[in-house]
């Protein structure tokens, strides 16, 4: 049995749903069904405020990277084509030597800043960055005195 006091609001789908196949335009909803969206709605975004103030400060990733190398994409297919190379970068050297060589060599920090914030000793960081620099000397063609 429907109860007649319930009340309903007219709404457009596509304020709700970013690919709305239906055709439909509008539907009409409970109230108490529209509160409770907004309620969910109300808690991803704060879930959303909490992820952001609380993540590591350094996000690896190409758009960090591409922010870290100071280039700006000019099309997609620049972005596409870049994010394959540092893919395939990250991939040839490993994320950790490519995390540490980035910041010792685009961030201007020192071995010793790297090795305490990740606490493990100079040399392996020095030994990361040094594989990274052969093998960019080999990916260029650059020989190394």
């Amino acid at each position: 049995m429907d109860n007649k006091c319930d009340k309903t609001s007219l709404i457009f789908l596509s304020d709700y749903y970013t690919n709305n196949c239906s055709g439909q335009e509008c539907i009409e909803v409970k109230d108490e069904i529209l509160e409770a969206y907004k309620e969910f709605q109300e808690i991803d975004r704060k879930l959303d405020n909490w992820d952001r103030n609380h993540r590591k400060k350094i996000i690896f990733d190409e758009i960090y990277i591409g922010e870290v190398l100071g280039k700006r994409i000019n099309s997609y297919e620049e972005y596409i084509s870049e994010k394959i190379f540092i893919e395939s970068l990250m991939s040839l050297c490993g994320k950790t030597i490519f995390r540490r060589s980035m910041q010792y060599y685009w961030n201007g920090r020192t071995l010793q800043d790297i090795a305490d914030e990740e606490n493990i000793s100079v040399s392996a960081v020095s030994k990361s960055v040094k594989t990274f620099k052969m093998l960019m000397c080999k990916i260029y063609e650059i020989s190394l005195e």
